[in-house]
Order: structure tokens, then sequence, then C-alpha cells
């Protein structure tokens, strides 16, 4: 706020201060003269005990009701206290249960075979577009085969690519094929 603003406002604030002052000490005299009524409470009428209400009843407290809703444990929420409420019996869980207990008692099938894992490494494949060859190894030797060939007497190579080779296992035709690819050699 500028100096100037900040000014006006003091001498404004003093101004309405000093009014103020005046006025109660009775000194600047306004409003002299008139009177001034100020409006009082009427008095409120005394209780009268046992007499009858304008309808003619009394009501009495039946307090005899009061205790039997209380022993009935018809008590208030008590936010403090956490209580699950009791499970309702759900007819599907009881059959889906039996059903289960069905399936449990039933032996169980033997597993059916599964094909080896593919334990070589696929380094690449060599030789012209009409005839390639793929080149694996196991660590100790190298392999290679060409479309069709089969690989240590359990997978053929159906498909050489042109960075990954499919392999097949043998005596599992459903099996679906798995893609190798090629591995990076150590250096």
């Amino acid at each position: 706020m500028n100096k100037a603003r900040q000014t006006i406002l003091l001498i404004a604030l003093t101004a309405m201060l000093s009014a103020a002052a005046l006025q109660w000490a009775g000194w600047l005299g306004l409003g002299q003269g008139e009177t001034v009524t100020v409006p009082v409470a009427l008095p409120r009428p005394a209780i009268r005990t046992g007499l009858p209400r304008p309808g003619g009843r009394i009501a009495s407290l039946n307090t005899a009701a009061l205790d039997r809703a209380r022993a009935g444990g018809m008590g208030g929420r008590d936010p403090w206290r956490f209580v699950d409420p009791p499970p309702i019996p759900n007819p599907d869980a009881q059959r889906s249960k039996r059903a289960q207990a069905r399936v449990a008692a039933k032996p169980a099938e033997p597993s059916l075979p599964h094909p080896d894992d593919f334990t070589l490494r696929y380094l690449g494949r060599f030789g012209p577009p009409e005839k390639q060859i793929a080149v694996f190894t196991d660590g100790r030797r190298v392999l290679n085969r060409q479309e069709g060939e089969v690989l240590d007497g359990k997978f053929i190579v159906p498909r050489i690519g042109y960075e990954s080779v499919e392999i097949r296992f043998v005596g599992f035709p459903e099996a679906p094929a798995r893609r190798v690819g090629v591995v990076a050699g150590r250096r």
C-alpha cells in the first residue's frame, strides 16, 4: 500500500474514534431528548405439576418395556468394537464344495509324456538359399543339419530362417514348434 493512502486511512480512523469517544462521554449530544425503548422478554408462566394437560391426559413412562428392551440386547452400535456379521449360507457354495470333493475323490490321471528340453545352442546358418545348413553346438561338438533332418535323435529341423530356426520334437507331432534364435558367441 502506498504511503499517501495509508496516511488518509489513519486520519479517517482517528476521526471516527474521536467521535465515538465524545458521544460516549456525553459531550457530543447526539440523540438527546429522544426516548429509547428496549424490548423486554415477557415472564414465563409458572409450571404447575399434577394438573392434566390441555388434552386431558398425562403421559406416563413405561419403565418395564425399557428394561425388556435392554435385556434383549437392543444396545447401540459400538464404534470401537469390530465384529464380523455371521456368514449367510449360500446353497451354490455348498454345491460347489460337494463337486470339489467328488473331483478330489477321483484318482489322478498319469502324467502324459512331454518332449525333452532343447539344450543345444543355434550358432547360425550358411550355404546357398535353396540348401541352407543350420549350425548347432552342445559345447563339445558342432552339428550341421539341413531342413527336415533329425538332430540328436530327438529333434527335427523343419525350417531354417535368417536369424532363427524352428525345432519340432520326434514322437510328438501335435506339440507346437519351438523357435530358437541365434546365440551370440563368447569373445
